[in-house]
């Protein structure tokens, strides 16, 4: 009897044993699984921060990309502007070289063979005596 005495006490101390394990374990997984679940969450709010600030930025973008067409059709314009005034200016250049040319031929003073430069050309101020017949042959300096 006292090994049946020795084989039950081993029984139950076997079974005391399990049962202590099987109640750490899910005392263990009960925080476990609590401790994912926090981890979890944050892991969510993080996203929903990072989901609204992507939403921010790609406002930003949005906006500097209609500032950045906005400026390019400004620019266009501009440099259309600038184009026509360029083209008016050489017009402009080319009537006052134009009626120099036809000044010189009709002016009776002036020498027709005599071979000008833009610097021996009137300037604002009404001195034309390089065209004059009777003016030197030497070229004014600028």
């Amino acid at each position: 009897m006292d090994d049946i005495q020795w084989w039950m006490w081993l029984i139950i101390a076997v079974v005391a044993v399990l049962v202590i394990g099987v109640l750490f374990a899910s005392f263990g997984r009960g925080k476990s699984a609590e401790r994912r679940r926090s981890e979890a969450a944050e892991l969510r709010e993080q996203a929903m921060a990072a989901k609204e600030e992507a939403q921010v930025r790609e406002t930003e973008a949005a906006t500097t990309r209609t500032k950045v067409e906005e400026a390019k059709v400004r620019a266009d314009e501009l440099s259309q502007r600038a184009d026509e005034q360029q083209q008016e200016a050489t017009q402009l250049s080319d009537d006052a070289r134009e009626r120099l040319v036809k000044a010189d031929r009709i002016d009776p003073d002036v020498d027709e063979n005599r071979d000008f430069t833009e610097t021996d050309r009137p300037d604002d101020h009404g001195n034309d005596d390089a065209l004059r017949k009777d003016a030197p042959k030497t070229r004014r300096r600028t």
